[in-house]
């Protein structure tokens, strides 16, 4: 893999006719996880939100979350609207490498994420009162 400069170019093998071509992307996402846990990331995510108090580490690994959310635990044990599958979650979860668990996991944060949209677009029913009482108000 390198970057040219305007996308990431990833090659396949040494080269060759049986070899697919190169593929140019402009974004690249590394999902491949921790490794050993958040301070051995290889990057600054992991470190930087437990620095910042939104994450918490695991005492088996990984980052804590909600068993029934995904929701990341923070460090004061509130969970928050930031959600963990697969490695990361180590330490709650035995199997973060098993393709159907965190199939079943990102259904569940997308579920999770569509109800909060939802109950976010819904009406209060004080708002819709308001209304009606305010247009009865206006008729009378």
């Amino acid at each position: 893999m390198t970057h040219d400069g305007e996308a990431f170019v990833l090659r396949f093998g040494t080269g060759g006719p049986t070899l697919a071509p190169d593929l140019r992307v402009p974004v690249l996402v590394n999902c491949t996880g921790l490794v050993g846990g958040p301070d051995a990331s290889a990057g600054p995510l992991y470190p930087s939100l437990i620095a910042g108090g939104l994450a918490r580490r695991h005492p088996f690994g990984g980052i804590d979350v909600d068993p029934h959310t995904n929701r990341v635990i923070g460090a004061h044990g509130s969970a928050h609207r930031l959600f963990a599958i697969g490695n990361s979650t180590q330490g709650v979860f035995l199997l973060t490498s098993n393709l159907v668990l965190n199939a079943a996991h990102a259904a569940r944060v997308v579920d999770l994420l569509l109800a909060d949209l939802a109950s976010a677009a819904a009406p209060s029913s004080r708002a819709t009162n308001a209304c009606i009482n305010g247009a009865q108000n206006v008729a009378l």
